[in-house]
């Protein structure tokens, strides 16, 4: 079998690859040669008498006539730039004792390329006999888009290994300068540096490093011109100190419902009466204020009421970060004090009937009373668990205001009206429906949505950690959720109870919010006895969730993988999101018996528009 050696060299700079492409020693090409090159790669090629340029430099680079591989490469290279484009430039020596003819030899090689990457991004081909073999150089603009499934960091390899395949065909071999190693995917992080390639806008920036914040103290004083707000919050500390420190016991007693808030109410404007002079405007200003703070969530308040923002972190008493429109950004409003900030979380946890023992250190629930317009999900951790002094608190705001589904084609998340026709179709016909992709990706907001859109002839039961899937119309859907004991005699009843629970009743549709452990095994019964089965799982793509969910079963049965897998094939489609939006759909098209997988076929792929980059932007 013939053999031929490929070295690949990565090209990311200008320097880099006038250092590489010698271009001094191809300088001395006849005129004649240069004729030659004018020419145009397409079937004349086979037509250029290769052997005869054996015996000196020869260069074909129909983009630039001075053979200026730097200037040939940023004129094609950047100005059709995207994100994830690449450039390489192969050199392969080629055996003169091989039993294929050096033409053939050529031939077989561009071929190769031009199949791979499209003529048009060939930028160069040479060849030269300036040194002991005879060596043939090639240049590729390589964009994104020309291999979809390629990893960036996996595209030596597979260059490598496709060019094999193409050419054991002709029984031709080839070493390269990576022999040695395996397929990147299976080598330590330090071995596969070699096939590391930077990402544009990807690596460190400082402007990662510039804290934004959210000025939601302008927005409370715009709400109420009639008083400022310094004004405001001087009272407002006074008020709060009396009554959380020489008047607690009346405070708890008031959260707790053992006396009436109107009664305690008159306790607080005898007090502000006492101590301040106000008009009757800023009493009723200041009658909120203590409202919100000591029955509603007092700092937090004018965040949780704001509907741009989805997402309230409480990181210390004086940094509070929120998501707005997606962006992670820092709020100007804080608490006065780690006490205060105490004391607050405290309120908390009395409020939706827990404490903040050590017991009950890490703990989820759901306040779905408080607030007017979102139910409210609250994650807390204590500083029994943290290793700051102090507790950790994130509210997820789930907006009662339903959205139906052209109020999500307003807002982005469907892109086209072709896919809400989908969706509303699959909500009917579909047997299973599987949502995936990070937290806070929109995966609730679409299932709440789209609860709306089963059939009232169809009974559903709904089964939640937390009480954020609802409706208001469906005359047949009932919704259950866990229980986290808060005391030793309540006994806890999780997902897997509810779940098993549910296949006992007379159900067509049967709905987990997220499956997370071993309730995917009622799930995976549910769905393989003929239920109509809906869930999210967190997972990185619209191909991937259902092997999660194999997992989750095979960690919970002695269910093999594969059996899982087979199983959860009548789950129909697959839909990843991403940023509130629909990313992906797939649905299943069959299994792969060689690979022992589900194969799949893309319904929707959103696309993504990168912008150009040129000389005045690189």
């Amino acid at each position: 079998m013939n053999q031929f050696y490929l070295k690949i060299k990565k090209i990311q700079t200008l320097k880099e690859l006038e250092k590489e492409s010698e271009v001094q020693k191809r300088e001395h090409a006849d005129l004649h040669t240069d004729e030659v090159l004018a020419g145009i790669i397409d079937d004349a090629l086979k037509e250029i008498n290769w052997i005869a340029a054996k015996n000196s430099d020869y260069d074909y680079i129909p983009w630039a006539e001075n053979r200026n591989y730097p200037q040939l490469w940023e004129d094609n290279y950047y100005q059709s730039f995207h994100e994830g484009d690449f450039a390489v430039l192969l050199e392969i020596p080629l055996d003169d004792m091989t039993n294929i003819p050096y033409i053939q030899q050529i031939d077989l090689i561009l071929d190769f390329f031009r199949k791979t990457f499209y003529e048009d991004n060939i930028l160069s081909l040479m060849v030269h006999n300036s040194e002991p073999h005879t060596h043939c150089h090639i240049l590729l603009h390589i964009p994104e888009k020309i291999i979809p499934a390629l990893k960036q960091d996996d595209a030596w390899f597979e260059i490598r290994k496709r060019l094999n395949n193409h050419l054991k065909k002709h029984d031709i071999t080839y070493q390269d300068d990576h022999s040695e190693d395996k397929d990147p995917k299976n080598l330590p992080f330090l071995n596969r540096i070699d096939y590391y390639i930077p990402k544009k806008d990807q690596g460190f920036d400082r402007q990662d490093q510039i804290e934004l914040v959210y000025d939601a103290k302008s927005v409370k004083a715009m709400l109420n011109p009639d008083m400022k707000i310094e004004k405001q919050e001087a009272i407002l500390d006074k008020v709060l100190e009396y009554f959380t420190k020489i008047e607690k016991r009346m405070v708890r007693k008031a959260r707790k419902g053992d006396i009436k808030r109107e009664e305690f109410f008159d306790h607080v404007t005898e007090f502000l009466s006492k101590k301040f002079d106000l008009n009757e405007k800023e009493m009723e200003i200041m009658l909120y204020r203590v409202d919100e703070s000591i029955f509603g969530y007092y700092v937090l308040e004018d965040l949780i009421n704001d509907d741009s923002i989805s997402d309230i972190k409480v990181i210390s008493p004086d940094l509070i970060r929120i998501k707005r429109y997606g962006k992670r950004l820092s709020s100007n409003l804080h608490f006065r004090d780690i006490y205060d900030y105490e004391r607050f979380c405290d309120g908390v946890a009395i409020r939706n009937n827990s404490d903040l023992s050590p017991m009950n250190s890490v703990q989820n629930f759901t306040d779905t009373t408080t607030n007017k317009n979102n139910i409210l999900r609250f994650n807390i951790c204590t500083n029994y668990v943290n290793s700051v002094p102090y507790p950790y608190i994130h509210i997820r705001k789930i907006s009662r205001m339903k959205k139906d589904i052209e109020d999500l084609y307003n807002a982005g998340m469907i892109e086209d009206l072709k896919i809400a026709a989908y969706l509303l179709e699959k909500v009917k016909t579909a047997s299973g429906i599987l949502f995936t992709g990070k937290g806070g990706s929109g995966k609730t907001t679409l299932m709440n949505t789209l609860l709306e859109y089963i059939p009232y002839s169809k009974s559903g039961l709904i089964i939640q950690e937390n009480e954020e899937l609802f409706t208001y119309k469906h005359p047949d859907l009932m919704f259950q959720h866990t229980v986290i004991p808060r005391t030793y005699d309540e006994p806890p009843i999780g997902l897997a109870d509810l779940a098993r629970n549910g296949l006992l009743t007379d159900l067509d549709y049967f709905i987990i919010g997220e499956i997370k452990g071993a309730e995917a095994l009622p799930f995976l019964n549910a769905a393989y006895t003929g239920h109509q089965c809906w869930a999210s799982v967190h997972g990185a793509s619209s191909t991937q969730a259902l092997n999660k969910l194999a997992d989750y079963v095979k960690y919970a049965s002695d269910y093999s993988r594969e059996d899982a897998l087979k199983m959860l094939m009548s789950m129909d489609v697959i839909i990843y999101m991403k940023d509130y939006k629909i990313y992906e759909i797939s649905e299943i098209s069959g299994w792969d018996y060689e690979k022992k997988e589900i194969k799949y076929k893309t319904i929707y792929k959103k696309e993504i528009v990168l912008p150009k980059k040129n000389k005045e932007t690189r």
